[in-house]
């Protein structure tokens, strides 16, 4: 287990077969695949983003952070991969593992929702009268229009302009409806 090392493999695609020694980053895929360090043979995919795994690689190295701890695995290894190389890390208790999952889902949930909530033109109902147009988050009010129709148009034009996810509510504030403008990852064909 001492001294092990993995070669850098940039790929297009995730492989089907894994080869021992190998780091198989795919850009497209934004995953770090590898075989287990400890010798298990099990196929490790670390996925890559925000709230998951960061990579600096460099023109043969790679350094994934934060640590990998494979507690679904019978091995249960627990490594960093830092320039290539395999740097054993202690082992965790089963309190330790769930407090990790824990702060990393929420981590994830937390990044999420910031992205999400950042791309959202809203149309709310305004106390005083009329109809409000708001991004996500955002104090101040872009438009007001007198009725729901044209604030859903400004809205929508706004929306278009800006690439946003369009929300519609009811004047109880309840959603009643949606728009995308934005960047749709599964758009509608024809």
């Amino acid at each position: 287990m001492k001294g092990v090392r993995y070669r850098l493999v940039r790929t297009r695609s995730i492989p089907t077969m894994l080869r021992e020694g190998r780091l198989y980053v795919s850009k497209r895929y934004q995953t770090a695949s590898h075989l287990c360090p400890c010798g298990c043979g099990n196929r490790v995919v670390t996925p890559l983003g925000p709230g998951q795994w960061a990579i600096q690689m460099g023109w043969f190295t790679a350094t994934l952070h934060p640590s990998i701890g494979n507690w679904h695995l019978r091995c249960r290894s627990h490594y960093w991969i830092r320039a290539n190389k395999v740097v054993w890390a202690g082992s965790m208790t089963e309190d330790q593992i769930e407090r990790n999952w824990r702060s990393d889902r929420q981590d994830i949930l937390e990044k999420y929702q910031e992205d999400t909530m950042a791309k959202q033109t809203h149309v709310v109902h305004n106390t005083k009268g009329g109809w409000d147009v708001k991004q996500a988050g955002a104090e101040r009010v872009s438009a007001h229009r007198d009725t729901k129709a044209d604030a859903v148009d400004r809205a929508r034009e706004i929306s278009r302009n800006q690439g946003t996810e369009l929300k519609i509510h009811n004047k109880d504030g309840r959603f009643a409806g949606s728009d995308s403008h934005g960047d749709d990852p599964y758009p509608p064909k024809g």
